[in-house]
């Protein structure tokens, strides 16, 4: 009965740490499709063309203009980061998971937008003859796309698998393993936010001035 006891205990064990990684690369998913494929910071004075003139000589100051910018593409990957927690929550749900992985993605989009608005102020293309041309063969949108696939891949296997050893170093309940885990990359992810966010908004004005139409 002991040995019964045991391969019970080892099973359950094993389920768990199935259903964990089931739940990481629901979250990787998530990740991706909401905040990595979204286009529009890459590309938001990208899109502008010729008409990026007006941006110059209206009076209403570049940090102004680029911070409303920021809010629109935070708005439209945050309501599909919310969409994608209440997925998640649909198929495996755990409160201490959802509440967490939400925050870590919220953060996560805010890091995100930034990134790609600092590409596209580097390095913006202005000339092209259809609006399509500033997406589909904008660069910056492909770093996005998979420099975000990339980061989230490498997020979610670090965070599942610390969420694993975490579960199977004691007994740890998987609340425990979910707030070690998630806590981390909310940490981790918060540090990337603030310097996206710094690094963009030091020298946004100077580039603005150096672009020329």
């Amino acid at each position: 009965s002991m040995a019964a006891g045991e391969m019970a205990s080892q099973s359950e064990a094993q389920i768990q740490i199935m259903r964990t990684v089931m739940k990481f690369m629901m979250l990787w998913f998530v990740m991706f499709m909401s905040v990595g494929t979204n286009a529009g910071p890459a590309t938001a004075l990208s899109r502008e063309g010729e008409k990026f003139y007006y941006t110059k000589i209206i009076p209403v100051d570049y940090k102004t203009q680029l911070k409303a910018k920021s809010y629109v593409y935070i708005i439209i990957s945050s309501i599909s980061s919310v969409f994608g927690s209440v997925a998640m929550a649909i198929l495996d749900f755990n409160i201490s998971f959802f509440v967490c992985s939400l925050i870590f993605l919220l953060i996560y989009n805010f890091a995100a937008v930034h990134f790609g608005m600092l590409l596209d102020v580097n390095n913006p293309k202005l000339k092209w003859t259809t609006p399509n041309e500033a997406v589909k063969h904008n660069k910056n949108v492909m770093i996005t796309v998979f420099g975000c696939m990339f980061v989230s891949m490498l997020l979610a296997v670090a965070s599942g698998a610390l969420n694993v050893v975490v579960m199977r170093s004691g007994s740890v309940s998987g609340t425990v393993a979910n707030l070690v885990s998630l806590g981390a990359l909310i940490a981790v992810t918060v540090a990337a936010a603030a310097i996206m966010y710094v690094m963009f908004y030091k020298n946004c004005e100077r580039k603005i001035d150096e672009i020329e139409v």
